[in-house]
């Protein structure tokens, strides 16, 4: 019999917002075991934000690629979730290249910051990568209180005005300039993402035309650049505890340049407590792009009254439409009939909708009728 999995994914859902803006450049993945495309028996799920800039090319085309990108990786086999990270950030921007030099032009303007979180839930791996300020924030919850505890952010903001990122710059020949108080690599506040080639090489060696901001980003000549931004990312593992709950969220500057990060996770936390889903609470705090996690110990049951029952008392009902763009909430229902002690006191068991690409049965609906 295969061993239980170390921590269940009990909640998550996403939400966007276009603001004032004319286009909508922002994407997210929320992709869960059964659809990750990974060679492993591991229970694997992958989230993540994109913030685009330029246009919504670049983040739509991460937002496609990436998961194949990282899952063909023979390092994410080996469960070296870093390497496999900073590899699939290096074969997006080799995919971005060849399109340039097939005449398409897009990607040397275009770009996009990506911050992503790989959860080996069979293992109790968290793993985030990221490019730019785009951000994921974790916390743990005590069960016993409903506070959140070891608050902090997985990620790493890179910006031109950095000590280090300034001189990595100046060191590959670009230059750092400020625009009104802000520091910049030509027009952009950021000093990696993904896309932007006019400020890798060898694009901002070449004459190429859509590369004339990169001039701006320069102080040496063209033989001599090197990338003024770069792909590799900042990276960072959490083992998780079987014991433990925690909180994941990922969010574009949208959200986390405006909003105190310790308010914003204690409020998503409140909100879950009163019986609100993940992506009825990322829609809530959104400015751009937001992706809400909750993990929990197994078994998940075990203090389900505090999950959601305080909401009116009513037989929860979890939706599960599970399409590639948003997945609202998924529930794992592997062995849920003998998993869940308390199930018979839920008579109308759990309704899951499940689209016809994701349905193993004729009927959009399955129900689950659980049994101790």
């Amino acid at each position: 019999m295969a061993a239980a999995d170390t921590v269940l994914l009990f909640d998550a859902g996403a939400g966007t917002a276009q603001g004032g803006r004319l286009t909508q450049e922002d994407r997210y993945v929320l992709l869960f075991p059964d659809q990750f495309p990974a060679k492993t028996t591991d229970k694997i799920a992958l989230f993540g934000v994109y913030d685009g800039h330029g246009s919504d090319m670049v983040s739509e085309h991460v937002r496609r690629h990436l998961p194949n990108l990282l899952s063909s990786r023979p390092e994410f086999e080996d469960g070296d979730y870093e390497t496999a990270i900073a590899k699939a950030f290096e074969d997006e921007d080799a995919i971005l290249l060849e399109n340039v030099m097939s005449n398409d032009t897009e990607p040397i303007v275009s770009g996009s910051t990506v911050a992503v979180c790989i959860v080996n839930l069979t293992k109790g791996v968290l793993v985030v990568g990221n490019v730019g300020d785009s951000h994921i924030m974790f916390a743990q919850r005590d069960p016993a209180t409903e506070t959140l505890f070891n608050m902090e952010r997985l990620t790493k903001a890179h910006k031109p005005g950095t000590a280090s990122e300034k001189r990595r710059i100046e060191k590959a020949g670009g230059a750092v300039h400020n625009s009104s108080g802000t520091p910049r690599v030509g027009t952009l506040n950021m000093s990696r993402a993904l896309g932007d080639l006019q400020y890798k090489n060898p694009v901002n060696t070449l004459d190429i035309d859509g590369s004339t901001k990169s001039k701006r980003a320069s102080a040496a000549a063209p033989e001599a650049r090197g990338n003024f931004l770069t792909n590799e990312p900042h990276l960072r593992r959490v083992q998780l505890d079987r014991d433990s709950r925690y909180v994941l969220l990922c969010c574009t500057d949208g959200v986390s340049d405006i909003t105190d990060e310790k308010m914003l996770m204690e409020h998503v936390m409140k909100e879950f407590m009163r019986g609100q889903r993940a992506t009825d609470i990322a829609k809530q705090v959104t400015e751009k792009a937001v992706v809400v996690v909750y993990l929990c110990a197994r078994p998940i049951i075990r203090q389900f009254q505090d999950l959601g029952l305080r909401a009116g008392g009513k037989y929860l009902q979890f939706n599960a439409e599970l399409c590639y763009e948003s997945i609202l909430t998924y529930l794992p229902a592997h062995s849920l009939v003998n998993e869940w002690p308390m199930a018979d006191t839920f008579a109308n068991g759990i309704k899951l909708s499940i689209p016809a690409p994701y349905s193993h049965e004729s009927s959009p609906y399955t129900i689950l009728r659980m049994h101790n």
